[in-house]
Parts: C-alpha cells; sequence; structure tokens
C-alpha cells in the first residue's frame, strides 16, 4: 500500500517535470532541478523538460511550477 502522503505521477513518454528520466514526476526531480540549477547537475535532458514554467529560464520559478504539478496546483 502507498504512503498516502506520496504524490507520484507516471509519465509515459519524456516531458516536462520528469528531470532524472525514470517516468514519474515527483521529489526527486525537483531535487534534480535545483541541483541542476545551482550547477551541481549535468545534464542530459533537454531544456525544455527542466524549464517547467515554460519562459526560457531555467530558476526558482521552475522549482515553484514543478512542486505545484505535483500537488496537483495549476
Amino acid at each position: 500500500m502507498a504512503d498516502p502522503t506520496t504524490c507520484v505521477i507516471i509519465v509515459r513518454n519524456p516531458s516536462t517535470g520528469d528531470l532524472n528520466g525514470d517516468g514519474e514526476i515527483n521529489v526527486s526531480d525537483v531535487t534534480s532541478l535545483i541541483n541542476l540549477i545551482l550547477g551541481h547537475l549535468q545534464s542530459k535532458m533537454s531544456t525544455s523538460q527542466a524549464d517547467v514554467n515554460g519562459d526560457g529560464q531555467l530558476n526558482v520559478n521552475d522549482v515553484t511550477a514543478l512542486i505545484n504539478m505535483i500537488l496537483g496546483k495549476d
């Protein structure tokens, strides 16, 4: 049985938000995005996967958008 506080979004094709490429969008992707923004992670994904809010920049606004995506908020 899944932990009732866990939210997992299953992704069939690589898409915006699935930064670690595991097919799910969850807190691991948030960690990957933060590390990418801070320069601690080499990106194997396209910028479009990391640019969650679609503004052409990678910054804290993408982290906020990714968290909102996980929480089901628009």
